[in-house]
């Protein structure tokens, strides 16, 4: 099912009141527990990045509501964040839905939706998916939901890694390597890296034609339309959405009720 984004949509979504209200129940749950961890540590991703921003966001929050210092640490993204989290390295790590099981986890709460973007360079010959083969594409980083998803979509393209050099940047990089070709990045709609990178008029999104067809191949995966002037353009196009999940390691059955109670009033 499609989904259309507007402009008040965007505006409940980039909100910071989930966040503000998951601090508070998860900080209640840390009052409840035995012994209070000395210190709370969250993965998110990139340094400099949007998760990073959430996970700034969720210290300041959790500082305000109990004794630990809360550190936020950057990291490779959300495999590597689930990997800490299970080994006990972290208490807390932001991951990308379909990206690493969930299985040995708990989901405290979904933060926001995460865009899949193909970016190319607007003056270069791509101009559809399958034309990306042969060029040098960055991917996103090793162990990130980002490049998990890019590898997903180029599957459903029988696209391989290697086609497009398996570059393993950042897509930012695009302002800095004139070698690299485009991007297939994962990130969030206010990402003020990509609309840097846009504001530039250097590079284009390219419309994805059979985006419900992946959407069927992959759960996780929504179809979205960005809407024509969001990005400055005269055009929209057609994406796709997968939703960004904070997880811990464990967590008792009061802490869904303290949510829920919180949430609802």
């Amino acid at each position: 099912m499609e989904t259309k984004i507007t402009t008040k949509r965007l505006s409940k979504w980039v909100t910071i009141a989930v966040v503000l209200l998951f601090i508070s129940s998860l900080g209640a749950w840390f009052f409840g527990r035995d012994t209070m961890p000395r210190v709370i540590r969250v993965g998110t991703g990139e340094e400099g990045g949007l998760y990073q921003k959430i996970g700034e966001a969720i210290q300041a929050g959790l500082e305000n509501r109990v004794s630990s210092k809360v550190i936020i640490e950057s990291t490779e993204g959300s495999l590597d964040n689930y990997q800490k989290v299970l080994e006990g390295e972290m208490e807390l790590g932001i991951v990308q839905g379909g990206s690493v099981p969930l299985q040995q986890l708990s989901v405290v709460t979904p933060l926001f939706p995460d865009y899949v973007f193909v970016i190319v360079r607007k003056d270069g010959p791509i101009k559809a998916i399958p034309d990306l083969v042969g060029h040098q594409i960055s991917l996103g980083l090793p162990g990130s939901g980002s490049r998990i998803s890019a590898l997903q979509v180029l599957a459903h393209f029988d696209i391989q890694a290697d086609d497009l050099g398996n570059r393993k940047n950042y897509f930012t990089e695009l302002l800095v390597d004139p070698d690299l070709d485009g991007a297939i990045m994962t990130t969030g709609i206010g990402n003020p890296d990509l609309r840097k990178l846009l504001s530039t008029n250097q590079f284009i999104l390219l419309p994805v034609l059979n985006a419900e067809a992946i959407e069927l191949a992959h759960p996780f995966f929504h179809t979205a339309e960005i809407p024509s002037g969001f990005f400055g353009d005269k055009m929209s196009y057609s994406c796709w959405k997968v939703d960004m999940a904070l997880v811990v390691d464990f967590l008792p059955n009061h802490f869904f009720h303290n949510f829920l109670v919180a949430r609802c009033g």
